[in-house]
């Protein structure tokens, strides 16, 4: 495994040096590849978070990342949005590492869960600020997704590559595709199943409309599968939202179904 990465990441690097926007949608398609685990000189890092830290080097060392400077300038300044909420982020994150003692676990959570992130929204904005940009992110998500509910649902036939013994049973089965723990598989195809379902309703040509529908089905079987309820039950929550806004169609049947349920 290893061996696995230390290749990828060579390859990575001169990907990045090409074609960064490249490089970026496949990070965001590698999402779930946060599972693989390595150390550099004692610090343990993810597969994505290599993707990541590798990314913005390249774009700020080489391309225009050096112009992050000018977000907070008066005049021509790059339009952050939330460039305020990011620092605020950011110094918050700070006093609690501080509270906490200022010790390993502390920094390791601050690196995955807001330093990380933070450096992938600037690639974000700098690379896919417009409509086409947006549209290849959510194309991304959308391998990713249908990637996952797959091999989830092949899971469910054959009872593979399921570790415990209780899940991989056939009377007890329960999914959990890539990650460890059935719930997983909700917590990471639910939020994008409403984001397709919500490109279903855009201008979206034939073939892209059938890639939406089709992952929206596989992750929807994925989660039942999984038997992940709080999913289900947040899911149908959302669609039930998302047709009351959509238009008045759909909201005079959203009404009438929840009055039946």
């Amino acid at each position: 495994m290893t061996i696995f990465i230390i290749i990828f990441l060579a390859l990575f690097i001169p990907l990045c040096w090409k074609r960064l926007d490249l490089a970026v949608l496949l990070t965001i398609a590698g999402t779930p590849l946060y599972l693989l685990r390595f150390n550099i000189i004692g610090i343990p890092l993810t597969f994505l978070e290599a993707m990541i830290l590798i990314s913005f080097a390249v774009w700020f060392f080489i391309h225009d990342g050096a112009k992050i400077k000018t977000i907070f300038k008066k005049t021509d300044r790059i339009p952050y949005p939330y460039r305020w909420e990011m620092l605020a982020v950011l110094i918050i994150s700070w006093v609690a590492i501080i509270t906490a003692g200022i010790n390993h676990e502390a920094l390791g959570t601050w690196k995955a869960y807001f330093f990380e992130p933070l450096l992938l929204f600037i690639l974000i904005i700098n690379l896919f600020s417009n409509k086409d940009g947006r549209k290849k992110i959510i194309l991304a998500l959308t391998v990713s997704a249908l990637i996952v509910s797959v091999f989830a649902i092949y899971q469910k036939i054959t009872g593979q590559f399921i570790s415990n013994p209780f899940w991989a049973a056939a009377e007890t089965r329960r999914v959990v595709s890539f990650f460890g723990y059935p719930n997983a598989v909700g917590l990471f195809l639910a939020p994008m199943i409403m984001l397709f379902i919500g490109r279903l309703f855009t201008k979206t040509n034939l073939k892209e409309k059938i890639l939406f529908i089709t992952t929206i089905i596989t992750s929807l079987l994925a989660i039942i599968f999984a038997k992940s309820e709080g999913a289900i039950v947040g899911l149908a929550a959302a669609i039930f939202i998302f047709a009351l806004l959509a238009n008045k169609k759909l909201r005079l049947s959203a009404i009438i179904l929840a009055v039946i349920i």
